[in-house]
C-alpha cells in the first residue's frame, strides 16, 4: 500500500498553531488581570477618600439645629489630602471631588480603565 501524500510535518504545524494561541490567551489573561488590579486599586482609593470627606461634619450647624451635615468645603478638602497622600496616587489619575452638606462623591479615572467612583 503507498502513500497518496506525504504528511511529515503537519504535527509540527499544529503544535506551532496551538503554541502561538497559547502565547495569544496568556497575554490576554494578563492585560485583563492588570485591568481587574487597576480597578481594584481606583475603587479602594475612591472608597478612602469618601471616607476621610465624611469625617468633616458642620459642627456649627450641628449645634445650632441639631442636624448632621458636611462642611463641604472641608470635606473636599480632606478626602483631596487622603488622595495625595495615597501610596498608589499617579498625577495621570483624574479626580472629581463633589462635596455638599447632604454628602460626598469621588470620582476617579485612571489610564484605559473606566471611571470608579464611590458615595
Amino acid at each position: 500500500m503507498r502513500r497518496l501524500r506525504d504528511e511529515s510535518g503537519t504535527v509540527v504545524v499544529w503544535i506551532l498553531g496551538l503554541s502561538i494561541g497559547l502565547m495569544f490567551l496568556g497575554g490576554l489573561s494578563l492585560d485583563v488581570w492588570r485591568a481587574f488590579t487597576e480597578r481594584r486599586v481606583l475603587a479602594g482609593m475612591a472608597d478612602g477618600a469618601v471616607v476621610a470627606g465624611a469625617t468633616a461634619i458642620d459642627e456649627d450647624a450641628w449645634r445650632t439645629t441639631g442636624v448632621i451635615q458636611l462642611d463641604g468645603n472641608l470635606a473636599a478638602d480632606r478626602a483631596d489630602g487622603y488622595l495625595s497622600d495615597h501610596p498608589a496616587w499617579d498625577p495621570s489619575i483624574v479626580e472629581t471631588i463633589n462635596a455638599g452638606p447632604g454628602g460626598i462623591e469621588v470620582i476617579l479615572e485612571g489610564g484605559a480603565s473606566s471611571p470608579f467612583s464611590g458615595s
